[in-house]
């Protein structure tokens, strides 16, 4: 046993990588999804719509179930608005971002 805990950490040493990873922390009010679309859309106060229907600003929310296959997603920011249609696989979590330029 300690000639493999040896090896190991000479492995790892000899790799660069850390011997113990670190695992992200996971907010305790995170959504559960496992087909959905996650949103990174700025500004804040840019409205989002899914298929038709208003989710709310952009800056409320983080992750949005969804249904496999295409959807139009529409951002309206004030006077501006673009509409984009994306596809999203059955158990993917597709992260979505866009950034309006002020």
């Amino acid at each position: 046993m300690v000639r493999w805990l040896v090896f190991a950490l000479s492995t790892t040493l000899m790799l660069g990588a850390p011997m113990f990873a670190e695992r992200p922390a996971i907010a305790k009010d995170a959504p559960k999804v496992s087909t959905g679309i996650e949103w990174k859309v700025t500004p804040s106060a840019v409205v989002v719509y899914l298929d038709g229907k208003k989710l709310g600003e952009a800056g409320n929310l983080t992750v949005t179930e969804t249904k496999p296959g295409k959807h139009e997603i529409k951002l309206v920011n004030g006077g501006d608005e673009t509409e984009i249609e994306i596809k999203v696989n059955k158990g993917q979590v597709l992260q979505f971002s866009y950034d309006f330029e002020e």
